[in-house]
């Protein structure tokens, strides 16, 4: 199923719909620390590759119902993937709007 990995504070506080602002930043941050390069999983969709969505953001999804937390976002990020990896979409940003109706 993947590492065990302990959640910060922040990230629980988040996943209970609470702090969402100091998650936000530090996405941001951390986002700023990667630069230019492209996620693995970006590279995997622009080659028309299998992406490593399910143990990623499956993962998160899956121990968030073994908890019974919430999780829209990931839930959708792993639909709108899989979508995209059998052809049923093409990648861009229009996907963004699927997002919309994801929040609990």
């Amino acid at each position: 199923d993947g590492p065990n990995v302990e959640a910060s504070p922040w990230e629980l506080d988040a996943a209970r719909g609470k702090g969402l602002e100091v998650l936000r930043t530090k996405w941001v941050e951390g986002g700023r620390s990667v630069g230019a390069g492209r996620p693995s999983l970006l590279q995997d969709v622009l080659k028309g590759r299998r992406t490593e969505i399910d143990y990623l953001n499956g993962l998160v999804a899956r121990r968030g119902r073994e908890v019974g937390i919430p999780t829209p976002m990931n839930d959708v990020v792993i639909t709108v993937t899989k979508q995209v990896e059998s052809g049923e979409i093409k990648p861009g940003p229009e996907n963004l709007k699927i997002f919309t109706g994801a929040r609990s």
